[in-house]
């Protein structure tokens, strides 16, 4: 299992306007909510270094692994539908006789 690990990288901070200041979130001050970014702009008001502490044996790879294998499921679902569509479409055409009377 994987030893909890220390990560640390740079911030910015990020104001936007408060869409719920009024009710009491804790993260809007003055009617601004502040985010922290990994990349500065124009927007940004300050630089901070932010330290945070990876849980035992987190595994980010797995989970995406997972997600992606739910997406694949997905798209190959939709993909049989689009070709049962389209194999039907098949079969209507070729049952159409073009056959004169005589």
């Amino acid at each position: 299992m994987n030893a909890a690990r220390t990560i640390t990288y740079k911030g910015y901070i990020h104001p936007i306007p408060s869409r719920d200041w009024e009710k009491g979130n804790t993260n809007a001050i003055n009617g601004l909510t502040y985010f922290v970014h990994g990349f500065s702009s124009d927007k940004s008001i300050a630089e901070i270094d932010v330290t945070f502490q990876l849980p035992e044996g987190f595994d980010p790879v797995s989970q995406a692994v997972k997600d992606l294998e739910k997406e694949r499921e997905t798209l190959r679902a939709e993909f049989h539908m689009a070709l049962n569509v389209v194999n039907d479409g098949i079969g209507k055409l070729q049952a159409i006789s073009c056959e004169v009377p005589a």
